[in-house]
């Protein structure tokens, strides 16, 4: 039977700094944990079994106003509630006595316990970095264990909502985040008037009608009538549909485009001599500041990270993303005395989820959306 050891003060102390030095050194690798932390994204201290907010979904009825006529007041439930459980991620190693005894009188067992904490800390962050881009509804393998990263509420219907010559290709969103449906108008009440030649997000309507709907290009599309139905020949016409959209139905401008490395590469090898005056370094933008490759489309950051998802990319908005941790740190370090192997335990781990304002605020780029999902 294990038993708590009594560890020096000092040692967890030196441990703990350890940690939270190696966090910030190895998340610069990667790019969207690194933008989290720096726009101060990051939260600690949650409690209880799972975390609530609330997002406004309509506005309230306003009545004309005719001579006399009384004004009929009603109750509007303007908000939904959106809830997630916390999730963890856990990695451990051990130092056997045998280990100790052989290092009797040197520094090398510190040494190991150094190692192994940079070591650790180091896989839990890379696993992090993989998991915001995870699907937390998925049953695939572990899926389902992760954290809700931004796969959780991009699913579609494996269809357009308008597909033909002169309409545009966005997916018909469905998925479930937090408690709630993302599709089109699934909690009823709003309405939609599109032109003749389109479908949403074209037109106008209710806010509610996709108040929890994500914005789902499909830039293999026909619609775009580029020289191929590609992602070379169509993303830039896809992000400017993207960045019009996300202005005129939520107010919001898109951050950053965040790409899965070869969308990026295949974007940069498609500009033209005279597009590269357009197209440039990204001066001043988030990526650039924490020393990552970045370009600059029509005023917008373009760049890339691994772990995105295969032929598939985002249109981010930071203030509407939050990585929350029940610890005060983002990695918390824990050690014991195994008596029955004697040996020293030592793990790291995270207790946390992803949280965003309501899935309307982003942006994805998909091909072939039959296959998206």
């Amino acid at each position: 039977m294990a038993h708590i050891e009594a560890t020096p003060r000092v040692k967890a102390t030196t441990i703990n700094r350890e940690i939270r030095r190696t966090v910030e050194v190895v998340s610069r690798k990667r790019r969207l944990l690194a933008a989290l932390m720096k726009k101060g994204r990051v939260q600690y201290g949650f409690s209880g079994d799972q975390f609530n907010w609330r997002s406004r979904i309509r506005n309230i009825t306003v009545n004309t106003n005719d001579d006399m006529k009384p004004l009929v007041v009603t109750r509007t439930n303007l908000w939904k509630k959106f809830s997630l459980p916390k999730r963890s991620l856990r990695a451990g190693e051990a130092i056997s006595k045998d280990e100790r005894l052989s290092n009797k009188g040197s520094e090398a067992v510190i040494n190991i316990v150094g190692e192994l904490t940079k070591a650790l800390t180091q896989s839990i962050t890379e696993q992090l970095c993989d998991d915001l881009y995870n699907d937390g509804n998925s049953s695939s393998g572990t899926c389902n264990e992760r954290i809700h990263g931004v796969e959780s509420w991009c699913g579609n219907t494996g269809t357009e909502v308008y597909d033909n010559s002169v309409g545009y290709g966005v997916a018909d969103p469905s998925d479930t985040y937090a408690g709630l449906q993302t599709d089109l108008d699934y909690y009823g009440g709003g309405t939609w008037t599109a032109p003749s030649d389109g479908e949403w997000p074209m037109g106008s309507g209710d806010p509610q009608y996709c108040a929890i709907s994500p914005l789902l290009i499909d830039y293999e599309n026909t619609c775009w009538a580029g020289s191929g139905n590609t992602w070379a020949y169509n993303w830039r016409k896809c992000m400017r549909f993207g960045r019009t959209y996300m202005e005129s139905l939520h107010n919001e401008k898109v951050d950053v485009y965040l790409l899965n490395a070869e969308l990026y590469r295949q974007a940069l090898d498609s500009l033209t001599s005279e597009e590269t005056i357009e197209v440039r370094s990204a001066k001043g933008g988030t990526m650039t500041a924490l020393g990552f490759e970045a370009v600059t489309f029509e005023g917008t950051e373009l760049t890339f990270e691994f772990g995105v998802p295969a032929s598939v990319g985002y249109g981010l908005i930071w203030d509407k993303l939050q990585l929350v941790s029940w610890q005060n740190q983002l990695f918390q370090k824990e050690d014991d005395y195994a008596f029955d192997v004697q040996a020293d335990e030592l793990s790291i781990d995270f207790w946390g989820n992803l949280m965003i304002d309501s899935p309307a605020f982003f942006v994805k780029f998909l091909g072939n959306i039959s296959e998206s999902h």
